[in-house]
């Protein structure tokens, strides 16, 4: 009997977020952000934490919540901004347009982020940690109030194209998690760091990291408290992502307890156990689908395991940049 190849032309079944869900772990997980935020810019040490590193280039944690906040404002702000005429994509069709820009498309889009990061900052810098604090909590503010009246059938205007609210919202509880996972391992990173900051910001750090709460999902010591729903809704949306940018059903790959899929081209695997399966948790995944971690470093570290001649992600990986 031939094998079966899937083609790769074929439109999967999109999978459908629900609206009110994702609207709860989105409020949750600023919820967090906003303790966070408020823990760490009201420690003696604030001023030197948020002058340190990330694990985002040459951005500062300053940066890091200035852009949280930014994201926070895109909401209200495309709500405000004159209707889109593009064409409107759904979430299926927006995660197969990341897959399909060039590297110069990519670094030009980062370069345009870190530019307005950069300049939105630097208008903060004067005003200390409490500015950067204030900014946070009108950004969430105006989050919070866009979002109670905002119709899920409204179309707002991307990069390329328009998007319903709802689909927007789950790009925008994408954002949340990413960079609050990005924000704790800045802050575990002031922790591990000694004195090189100052004699308080160790200590600051680690008030940071004990008031947000214990980590879920038995993940880690730099685990922020997200929300269950919102990880289990950004997983899956970045497994889908996998699936629609490399389809095929060789592959499955398994992020339990949230999603499975099957991707990457070969024979495809109808019973029985699957010959080439990658499986990993939560987190890891996400930071693997955004480019946080290398695959090879991932295998290195054993916080993904990868069976089977074909089970090798490394080239299809990020989902999303």
């Amino acid at each position: 009997m031939p094998q079966s190849f899937p083609s790769p032309f074929a439109r999967r079944r999109a999978r459908r977020h629900d609206p009110a869900r994702v609207r709860a772990a989105l409020t949750a997980e600023v919820t967090a952000l906003r303790a966070t935020v408020a823990t760490l810019t009201c420690s003696p040490a604030a001023d030197a934490i948020l002058h340190g590193p990330t694990r985002l280039g040459d951005w500062t944690v300053r940066d890091l919540v200035v852009h949280l906040a930014m994201g926070l404002e895109a909401l209200p702000e495309r709500l405000e901004a004159p209707a889109p005429t593009g064409p409107v994509l759904d979430l299926q069709e927006w995660l197969r347009g990341q897959g399909e820009l060039s590297e110069d498309e990519v670094r030009a889009t980062a370069e345009e982020l870190a530019r307005a990061t950069a300049e939105r900052a630097a208008a903060l810098a004067d005003g200390g940690p409490e500015a950067v604090s204030r900014y946070f909590e009108e950004a969430a503010d105006r989050f919070a109030e866009a979002l109670g009246p905002a119709s899920g059938r409204t179309l707002v205007p991307i990069r390329t194209g328009a998007m319903t609210v709802d689909d927007f919202l789950v790009t925008r509880l994408l954002e949340a998690v990413v960079h609050a996972d990005d924000l704790a391992a800045a802050v575990r990173q002031a922790v591990d760091s000694g004195d090189r900051w100052g004699s308080g910001a160790p200590a600051a750090a680690a008030q940071v990291h004990h008031e947000g709460a214990a980590p879920p999902l038995g993940a880690g010591p730099d685990a922020f408290p997200h929300d269950r729903q919102a990880l289990a809704a950004v997983v899956r949306l970045l497994a889908d992502g996998l699936a629609e940018q490399a389809p095929g059903g060789s592959v499955e790959v398994r992020v339990p307890p949230f999603a499975v899929v099957q991707c990457v081209q070969g024979p495809k695997h109808t019973r029985g156990t699957p010959p080439n399966v990658v499986e990993t948790d939560p987190l890891t995944w996400i930071r693997l689908a955004t480019g946080r971690l290398d695959w090879e470093q991932a295998l290195r570290e054993h916080s993904v395991s990868a069976s089977g001649e074909r089970a090798d992600l490394g080239g299809v990986l990020p989902v999303v940049s």
